[in-house]
């Protein structure tokens, strides 16, 4: 069996995807655990649980950390790495499907190959503009025009997200069958994808308005020392568990699609062995 050279561009592209995003979250996480500590040996206290937050609060910050360029990187490279293992995996199909008789098939096999190339980049570029957009119009400048941009463009990262997997699905059934590994595993990860979008609809508008609160109670008590802020801490903290709960559906939309994109290996694989690629 040949192993084509290739067949690392997938594999590189879910890491470069799921990378972006965790790392992003992951610096945020020690950066508040570091503030905490400094924060709580000011004031002679025990630090305080610091919990993860929505990928779109860690991007949206911008102070001059690093975490939202990495979650910009990350989706550069998805969406060049992406983009080329669709086209590789539209090769695929087509071998797969076209001869001289099958005119039909192969226009189809065409249109579905561009969309294998063209939904990732989509969802590289929506998370570039998720940091991006944020800069370009902040919400204390433009709070309308702000927050609808950024409503836009999280819901097509999350969309074409789910819609490339979908995509995905289809291409294993009609390479290797309904009942493959391949399949089975596209399928699993493209209904987590799902639940997450869902739970994210329902929860995102909500959550996204208590994080306003929680940024106004923190600006009160950083211009004002005595201040206790406008929450409770039971409310505090409550914020927060919300924050990281839709942080955590974020992510598993994103590592779900980093997986499927990473199963695109084994169409490039069988390319490998049916054209020498």
């Amino acid at each position: 069996m040949t192993m084509s050279p290739f067949i690392s561009i997938p594999i590189l592209a879910g890491i470069a995807l799921c990378g972006g995003g965790l790392g992003a979250v992951l610096l945020d996480l020690l950066e508040q655990r570091r503030d905490e500590r400094i924060l709580s040996e000011q004031q002679n206290r025990a630090p305080n649980t610091v919990l993860i937050r929505m990928l779109s609060y860690v991007t949206g910050d911008p102070t001059t950390s690093c975490k939202a360029y990495i979650f910009i990187v990350g989706c550069f490279l998805y969406a060049v790495l992406g983009g080329f293992t669709g086209y590789l995996q539209s090769e695929a199909l087509v071998n797969n499907y076209y001869n001289e008789d099958e005119e039909i098939m192969k226009s189809k096999t065409n249109t579905k190959g561009v969309k294998l190339v063209v939904y990732p980049i989509i969802i590289g570029l929506s998370g570039m503009l998720l940091v991006l957009g944020v800069r370009l119009l902040p919400y204390d400048k433009y709070p309308r025009a702000g927050i609808a941009t950024h409503v836009i463009v999280a819901g097509l990262l999350q969309m074409f997200s789910i819609i490339y997997s979908f995509t995905a699905v289809g291409l294993a059934i009609d390479v290797f069958g309904e009942a493959s590994t391949v399949t089975t595993v596209r399928k699993v990860f493209t209904y987590v994808s799902v639940i997450g979008l869902v739970l994210s609809f329902l929860l995102g508008g909500y959550v996204m308005g208590k994080s306003a609160q929680l940024t106004q109670h923190e600006k009160t008590i950083q211009s004002d020392a005595n201040s206790s802020g406008t929450l409770t801490l039971k409310q505090v903290w409550s914020i927060k568990c919300w924050m990281a709960g839709l942080g955590l559906i974020q992510m598993s939309i994103g590592i779900s699609a980093s997986i499927v994109t990473a199963s695109g290996a084994a169409e490039i694989n069988l390319l490998a062995n049916t054209d020498g690629i």
